[in-house]
């Protein structure tokens, strides 16, 4: 095995390099890194290694996160400085085009002035994206999440024509903070990944009848755009890998063909390829034109069935779920997605080897596909 190549450690790096444990470039006044993930970039004062400066702040000077009491001051206070956040730098990483800008920067916003469940799932990805460089904010984000999602069970049941719109954002917006889970949740069991997709099928279940019923109004409304492809170009990931995306797209999805394959031979053939049939659909959307909703959304796609061969822990049900895994780590250079997909494969890895080996060699193959060098030598079967 060739010697990896050796560098030159950084000691002046951002705050946000040193937290992720990546060599930074040390750019003032925003580094590469943090600049390609749209986050703020914050150094240390060189006084003080141990103090940050006022600009090290999310929220400039205006220090960290308050603990107000509900309807005071305070809350206002902090509610503007989490709208303030969003508009200007959190809602930049749901964005697939500069298209979208006008819909999540203004409309979204607009819209949850007039649905509460919508607004407090706003506020809560605004507290994850604070918190993702400031754990101090992790408070408002739990506290805004927990409200989101009672507000939002509440009113899935009454489906219609007035709301559907801001359920539908509403149910993209819990995805994102589900996935975002994995970056504050190293100490939890790797098992919990999997029961993590599992409960957010059930949670949205619903939601699936806002694709089955108003499709053709969200594709003439303002959340039309989301369907529209584009080009992504020949722009490379920027997981390190320096493999085009549609070449990464195209073996990942020889392997899902390869899995096909298998599976029209299983008991279960039905559940399996259906699962399959809308992944790849949702990967080629996303490769070809840039559309990552049905990345997002597969696990609302899921059959009855199909969850219960998760449950108990049917093979082929796991390597299909960890190649769901393998292409959300496409998307990793957006802040909330970025160990999510990683930490659901290196859930399955170890079942798939003891059950079946040869299709954990079929994920392991895939994940190298997708994955920087580093990731690929952190997989459980790195050595095959």
């Amino acid at each position: 095995m060739p010697q990896r190549k050796s560098h030159t450690k950084s000691r002046r790096g951002c705050l946000q390099c040193k937290q992720r444990h990546v060599k930074c470039d040390e750019a003032t006044p925003s580094c590469s890194y943090c600049i390609k993930r749209e986050i703020t970039c914050s150094f240390l004062s060189p006084s003080d290694d141990n103090t940050t400066s006022l600009d090290a702040s999310p929220s400039g000077q205006l220090g960290h996160a308050p603990s107000p009491a509900p309807g005071s001051t305070d809350t206002r206070l902090l509610e503007l400085r989490l709208m303030h956040n969003w508009s200007t730098k959190a809602f930049k990483s749901l964005r697939q085009h500069s298209d979208e800008t006008y819909l999540w920067q203004v409309v979204v916003p607009e819209l949850a002035l007039s649905h509460e469940y919508l607004l407090n799932a706003l506020l809560a990805l605004s507290a994850r994206h604070l918190s993702f460089e400031d754990p101090t904010w992790d408070r408002a984000a739990l506290d805004y999440e927990d409200r989101a999602l009672t507000g939002f069970q509440l009113v899935l049941g009454s489906l219609d024509s007035s709301n559907y719109e801001a359920i539908f954002a509403c149910s993209i917006l819990i995805m994102v903070f589900s996935l975002a889970q994995s970056h504050w949740q190293h100490s939890r069991q790797l098992s919990d990944a999997l029961m993590d997709v599992l409960e957010l099928r059930q949670f949205l279940a619903g939601v699936g009848l806002i694709h089955k019923d108003y499709s053709d109004l969200l594709r003439l409304s303002s959340f039309g755009t989301l369907f529209n492809p584009h080009t992504p170009g020949n722009l490379e990931s920027g997981n390190g890998t320096g493999v085009p995306l549609p070449e990464m797209c195209r073996i990942v999805d020889s392997v899902l063909e390869l899995l096909r394959v298998e599976a029209a031979q299983s008991v279960h053939a039905g559940s399996h390829s259906s699962a399959i049939s809308d992944l790849s659909q949702a990967m080629g959307a996303y490769c070809s034109g840039g559309i990552m909703t049905g990345i997002m959304t597969w696990p609302v796609t899921f059959r009855d069935h199909y969850v219960n061969l998760i449950e108990t822990r049917d093979p082929m049900a796991l390597a299909i779920l960890a190649h769901y895994g393998v292409i959300i780590h496409l998307l990793q250079d957006r802040w909330w997605a970025a160990d999510a997909g990683k930490r659901l494969v290196h859930a399955i890895l170890p079942i798939l080897l003891e059950s079946k080996r040869e299709w954990a060699e079929l994920v392991q193959r895939s994940w190298s596909a997708v994955a920087s060098e580093q990731s690929s030598q952190n997989t459980p079967i790195s050595g095959l």
